[in-house]
């Protein structure tokens, strides 16, 4: 997994008032920045979310298979197979690789 980071780098205007922004990191490459047109509490989130994405994908494919054997409700289901699904032709996998559970 990356080593994704995040830290508070605002900008500033021309008046010196603090525009919020932050900045995310892979190791120490700048890879992406928040929309400073966003509230600061709404882009800290995106930046969490963004620094733990792997992580959380990760958790929803050991999940998968779980909540389909256990009867988990089944909007959350088709919700997390439409995601997973999602990410994995990002990732360039094959249609073999997709979630459903007619592959469980």
């Amino acid at each position: 997994m990356s080593d994704f980071t995040y830290e508070y780098n605002p900008f500033y205007s021309q008046k010196r008032e603090e525009i919020p922004n932050f900045t995310i990191y892979e190791g120490d490459e700048k890879v992406a920045e928040t929309n400073e047109n966003m509230t600061s509490e709404k882009q800290e989130d995106i930046a969490i979310l963004f620094t733990h994405a792997n992580e959380m994908l990760e958790l929803l494919r050991d999940i998968y298979p779980f909540a389909i054997t256990e009867g988990f409700d089944m909007e959350w289901i088709s919700q997390t197979s439409t995601l997973l699904n999602k990410f994995n032709l990002r990732a360039g996998n094959l249609p073999h690789d997709t979630f459903s559970d007619e592959n469980l």
